[in-house]
């Protein structure tokens, strides 16, 4: 599918696929609340042609139209998983999380089971139990860079402040 979106008056075309991942960075006004270690401050999964499914402070996990999302985004990589069956099952399974309130230190632990679950989840903990289902194992990333740097994704989209277009591969 694409989506097509406006970001920093600009209009990108986003060819989005179920279980694909996007980390963001936020710099300014969010860059001194910035509680996540590492470059990337922010995870969320697509979970259809028009939604993510994220986890935040002020929100909890939530559903949210891609177009109203990317308003708010400064900086992004888009990553996908190789196989689209396996990403479609992390799809699935991530609107499951829905309704759960945010905990920020929910990914920091090393099993996440249905006890932890109901005590709140945060991004990164929103992508790593839907791909823990998809998987049928845990992967542990406890932050956006470490599901980065896991190397099971390829980056099939960018765009950081100052460069002039986003970049898609």
């Amino acid at each position: 599918m694409c989506i097509n979106i406006l970001n920093q008056k600009e209009s990108i075309n986003i060819m989005m696929q179920h279980g694909d991942i996007f980390l963001t960075r936020h710099f300014d006004t969010y860059e001194n609340q910035n509680t996540s270690p590492g470059y990337w401050n922010h995870a969320a999964i697509c979970s259809d042609e028009n939604h993510i499914i994220e986890s935040t402070k002020e929100s909890g996990v939530v559903k949210l139209e891609v177009s109203e999302w990317f308003k708010s985004i400064q900086n992004y990589i888009v990553l996908r998983y190789g196989d689209k069956d396996v990403a479609m099952k992390a799809a699935q399974y991530a609107p499951s999380l829905l309704n759960n309130k945010y905990r920020m230190i929910s990914s920091f632990f090393n099993f996440i089971g249905n006890r932890r679950i109901r005590k709140g989840l945060n991004c990164v903990s929103v992508v790593r139990l839907s791909y823990k289902y998809a998987f049928a194992i845990d992967p542990r990333w406890v932050t956006p860079d470490s599901i980065l740097n896991s190397n099971l994704f390829k980056i099939v989209g960018k765009y950081e402040e100052g460069n002039s277009q986003p970049q898609y591969f």
